[in-house]
């Protein structure tokens, strides 16, 4: 019983020092916050919703893909600070995902991630979609599988025509033999994620990588959506 009310009080003391040290602040207007949350009530309400849509697998198939909202305002700059080693903003976009998106309806049974290939791994230090997939499993309870590997370094779609950006990740992922092994994939409810999404090729390509194993679902999760 002390032990616990020492660790409590522990707890206490550690939360009001970070307050003190790094106090909570919106991440778009920087207004200050009285809890740790990525926006304030004003910005939450700048985010544009995006109804989900179904993109094309195959001529018979779709995969769901649900966002937040529009890629502007506030989801716009959070997504951005990848680009400045922000990686709390990860945690902030996994945060808002768990607000606005019902993931927990569709009993998934493997979060999986968009994986970076290791030169732009190591040239920004972490994968913001690794990141957002391991914060989504610590609050829904379902494990990440590290499936995905991309073998081709692709350019960023953004900077790509609409007719390029299928091609640019054509063979871009494997699925890796061990972790397939290991997991019985096949007749699974899968949900994989990403930060952002434009036409849909890069999670198109993802997916088409594991049709093989035959998972029964496949859901898209992102922040925005173009």
């Amino acid at each position: 019983m002390l032990i616990a009310q020492v660790w409590q009080y522990c707890m206490t003391i550690g939360r009001m020092l970070l307050y003190l040290l790094c106090p909570p602040f919106c991440t778009y207007c920087r207004e200050p916050l009285d809890v740790r949350v990525a926006l304030c009530n004003h910005c939450m309400q700048e985010i544009q919703p995006c109804v989900a849509i179904d993109v094309a697998l195959t001529d018979r198939r779709d995969m769901r893909v649900y966002a937040v909202g529009k890629y502007e305002g506030p989801l716009k700059k959070l997504i951005l600070a990848k680009g400045h080693s922000e990686r709390v903003a990860c945690y902030y976009m996994a945060q808002l995902m768990l607000q606005h998106l019902n993931l927990q309806v569709h009993a998934i049974d493997y979060i999986l991630y968009i994986p970076l290939h290791w030169s732009r791994y190591a040239e920004r230090g972490y994968n913001q979609a690794e990141e957002i997939a391991y914060a989504l499993s610590k609050q829904l309870q379902v494990p990440v599988l590290p499936l995905l590997k991309r073998v081709k370094k692709t350019s960023f779609q953004s900077s790509l025509g609409k007719d390029d950006r299928q091609g640019n990740v054509k063979d871009a992922f494997v699925y890796v033999p061990e972790i397939a092994a290991n997991h019985m994939i096949k007749d699974k409810r899968l949900l994989i994620v990403d930060d952002l999404m434009t036409t849909g090729s890069t999670l198109v390509a993802a997916v088409k990588t594991i049709a093989p194993l035959k998972p029964q679902l496949v859901i898209a999760a992102v922040l925005a959506r173009v």
